[in-house]
């Protein structure tokens, strides 16, 4: 399933007899080539089934039939025992008009986090069920005691989450276990609408064993500028702070030209 990994995919039993739903299921990201889903205890004796199952190729969240999508579907014949289907990606695609899976949008807001102001704080949501991570976002610094965060259609119908929060007072740019940092989960149901998380600052932390996430330097090596000698370099930020001040940068005082100048002697 290699195509098809970190795609969400989407699967039903459906009894041939009277089109009942027997199992279904939706994983919110492939997880890796090689997987296993288990049902448990869902196939009657002597019954048929189709199995249906489609991998959002083009991301979008709905079902478009293949082969912009990859949709395939499996007959079982008259189970009578457990049983095991083992399916290898091919391309030969069935359109199973699959129903759209529903997708809720995901806010969270923030209050008391007054501790944290302009420290970073990261948030993970990760499907419970299959360890895979549906949101995420890194605030470089908390903006202020009270604020909102907005993931938009982020989570599938029937989803279990959680919700991994991480303060850093620490700030040295890497997980440390509280109460050096500061750390929490949220766990939801199954999610059937659009949803918000109303989270307050307390102490009740959590070691959420978060990956580390080391800081790098940024170094960037120019080529073949001549056509630029003597001409103004900075960023789009730099850029609109020097307008806005009729022509100076701002910080240390100094012109335009001599911002050329300090580039020229630098380069040469």
């Amino acid at each position: 399933m290699t195509p098809h990994i970190g795609q969400m995919m989407a699967l039903k039993v459906i009894d041939v007899k009277d089109s009942s739903l027997a199992a279904d299921t939706t994983i919110t990201a492939v997880p890796s080539d090689a997987f296993q889903i288990s049902f448990g205890a869902k196939l009657i004796s002597g019954h048929s089934y189709n199995i249906d199952f489609w991998a959002d190729l083009n991301k979008n969240g709905e079902y478009d039939p293949p082969p912009v999508d990859h949709a395939w579907r499996i007959t079982l014949k008259d189970v009578a025992a457990d049983t095991t289907v083992a399916f290898a990606h091919n391309t030969n695609f069935t359109d199973v008009h699959f129903a759209q899976s529903a997708m809720h949008s995901l806010t969270m807001s923030f209050t008391g986090m007054t501790p944290h102001i302009g420290q970073m704080l990261v948030v993970s949501v990760i499907d419970s069920v299959y360890k895979t991570t549906v949101a995420d976002t890194m605030v470089a610094a908390v903006p202020s005691d009270a604020f909102t965060l907005t993931f938009g259609k982020k989570l599938i119908g029937r989803t279990h989450l959680q919700y991994r929060l991480l303060g850093r007072p620490q700030q040295n740019g890497q997980y440390d276990a509280p109460p050096v940092d500061h750390a929490w989960r949220i766990t939801l149901p199954r999610i059937a609408n659009d949803t918000t998380v109303t989270f307050a600052h307390n102490t009740n932390f959590k070691d959420i064993g978060y990956p580390q996430m080391p800081m790098h330097m940024l170094t960037m090596s120019f080529m073949g500028m001549t056509p630029h000698i003597g001409q103004m370099l900075c960023s789009i930020r730099d850029r609109q702070r020097i307008q806005d001040d009729g022509g100076r940068h701002r910080g240390c005082g100094c012109s335009v030209r001599r911002i050329y100048s300090h580039l020229r002697q630098k380069t040469d």
